[in-house]
């Protein structure tokens, strides 16, 4: 994975200056003006005025005219219904996948080189191959949980890293540098280069998305970019394998999905954590805008300014509401009903002493009094005078 595909000399294409627009006359050889007649005149007269054929709508476009290829399992036609045709068709607006029975002329447009087929109608004829393998892929997904809005989850505000997984040589490649190179040109970027169709592209795919889970703590991959530019039905389609839907759904780090176009939508899409309509819109999507970001975060620093201001000058007049009190000022002022209660205590606690004392002093010199009439020798005699009495 890297940042930016290297330079790759093999793969410049010598430019040359313009030659002389003027044909050049050679006496054995046609002009490619009379060879293209030739063409036209052989195809007009070997072929029937009209001709009809079914077959499955591919790679459709039609803004006033409509151009489409015409296509089975072997072959394919270029088609096109100009546009005071097409807004007669009572199906409305075709879609690629559709099968349709058409009818018209076939004729060589020489200022392209290509043989076209003239459609004058075109009737459907019902679900195509690829049209209802997509259906019924969406449907058991659906039943299964894979595109259950619950279970998407939220991009990073600031990524620590993005990994992009499409093909190295694509436009939608340099799209998403084009875009990072705008918003942010330090977001970091790291290129899976996978194929994104044909054979063994959904298993490239899918193998990517797995090597990515992988290593995203490693590296630093919060999120993943899953990308390719437009094309047909058949060039989308591997992004329809059910291969590429597991590996989304079971994807350690978001992925965000851009497939296609507007019109287009994929199972890869659908199972994404986000679709964006194209590469940029993803890239722009998953690249915050630096400018933004720093005018954000400029005003988030005046905000928090103007709180710490706010914050304290309210606990300035707090203060200052506190310490204008006299309790606060002459905290003294508390300790003198206090020290005054503690007076007056303490001189009832030694008025109690000394009375306790002095009635103990009484009750003692009482007692000495009565000592003598308590004497054994007094009682002896006493006793002594009444037995000499007997």
């Amino acid at each position: 994975m890297m940042d930016r595909a290297p330079f790759d000399p093999g793969r410049m294409t010598a430019v040359s200056k313009r030659s002389d627009p003027e044909v050049v006359q050679c006496d054995d050889a046609l002009t490619v003006s009379n060879a293209a007649a030739l063409i036209q005149q052989t195809v007009v007269t070997a072929l029937p005025g009209r001709l009809r054929v079914a077959g499955q709508v591919s790679n459709f476009s039609g803004r006033s005219h409509w151009f489409f290829t015409l296509k089975d399992e072997e072959a394919a036609i270029r088609c096109v219904m100009f546009a005071s045709t097409a807004r007669r068709q009572a199906i409305g607006e075709i879609q690629d996948g559709m099968l349709v029975v058409v009818t018209g002329r076939v004729d060589f447009y020489a200022a392209q080189g290509q043989l076209q087929l003239y459609v004058e109608s075109v009737q459907p004829v019902g679900e195509g191959d690829l049209e209802r393998q997509f259906r019924q892929l969406c449907e058991r997904l659906r039943a299964e949980g894979y595109f259950d809005p619950l279970r998407k989850r939220p991009l990073p505000l600031v990524p620590s890293g993005v990994a992009v997984i499409t093909s190295r040589s694509s436009a939608a490649w340099q799209d998403v540098l084009d875009t990072r190179g705008r918003r942010w040109p330090g977001c970091p970027l790291y290129l899976v280069d996978v194929r994104v169709q044909g054979d063994g592209a959904a298993a490239a795919i899918a193998a990517a998305l797995r090597r990515v889970t992988k290593q995203a703590a490693d590296v630093g991959i919060d999120v993943v970019i899953l990308t390719r530019g437009g094309g047909s039905a058949e060039d989308l389609w591997a992004f329809n394998e059910r291969v590429v839907a597991d590996a989304v759904f079971a994807s350690g780090v978001p992925v965000v999905a851009a497939v296609g176009h507007e019109s287009d939508t994929t199972v890869a899409e659908l199972v994404a954590d986000e679709r964006c309509a194209t590469p940029t819109q993803a890239a722009m999507r998953v690249v915050p805008d630096a400018a933004i970001l720093r005018q954000q975060a400029g005003q988030i620093s005046r905000r928090l300014d103007a709180l710490v201001v706010r914050t304290v000058r309210q606990m300035q007049g707090s203060l200052e509401a506190v310490a204008s009190r006299v309790v606060y000022r002459r905290p003294s002022h508390l300790l003198h009903p206090t020290q005054e209660r503690l007076q007056r205590d303490r001189e009832r606690l030694v008025a109690a002493q000394r009375h306790a004392i002095a009635s103990a002093r009484l009750a003692m010199q009482e007692a000495r009094q009565g000592l003598p009439r308590l004497d054994p020798g007094v009682a002896v005699r006493l006793a002594q005078n009444r037995l000499d009495r007997v």
